[in-house]
């Protein structure tokens, strides 16, 4: 028998993009702005520059500085009618785990009724590795989701080359 006090379930999907357009909606069921995700991703490569600083001894030294990996996280979470929390929990390459954030958010169990969290994210550029995000909805885990940060000047790095290597797709070569 099905337990008259449990709450509906809450449906969540995600993903990582690297932009996003924002466009307000004209349909009277849908309030604020329909995010278009640009460039879905789940690997973001850092690329560091070198910089020359003078040292406190008047001397000129050579520094590697990486920029934040920036990106944006996409969260939508369908279900009945019902409010919940969504807890958004970063764990590092180190294990190291770090709360993002609560929302507090509502479905009202229609089309167009989903709860869409839009989520600026930065992390520091030179940590390399795979960090995970987990999301909870009423701290219960509902889904884990990588993002793989990548060092744009290590030996991974393709090597420069004047021409392009053809893609698959448009490769002349009969299989």
């Amino acid at each position: 028998m099905d337990d008259p006090t449990a709450k509906p379930p809450i449906h969540v999907s995600a993903f990582f993009c690297d932009s996003l357009i924002k466009e307000r909606s004209e349909k009277p069921q849908e309030s604020g702005y329909m995010p278009t995700a640009v460039r879905i991703t789940d690997s973001i490569t850092v690329v560091p520059w070198i910089k020359t600083v003078k040292m406190p001894d008047g001397a000129e030294a050579e520094v590697t500085l990486y920029p934040n990996a920036k990106f944006h996280l996409l969260i939508f979470a369908h279900g009945e009618p019902r409010k919940f929390t969504v807890s958004v929990r970063g764990v590092w390459p180190n294990g190291e785990s770090r709360n993002v954030h609560d929302f507090e958010c509502e479905t009202n169990g229609t089309v167009g009724g989903n709860a869409a969290l839009v989520l600026n994210m930065m992390l520091p550029g030179e940590i390399h590795g795979v960090f995970w995000f987990e999301i909870y909805v009423d701290s219960e885990l509902s889904l884990r989701l990588p993002i793989q940060i990548l060092d744009g000047s290590g030996p991974s790095r393709a090597p420069e080359s004047s021409q392009p290597s053809p893609s698959p797709a448009s490769s002349d070569q009969e299989s």
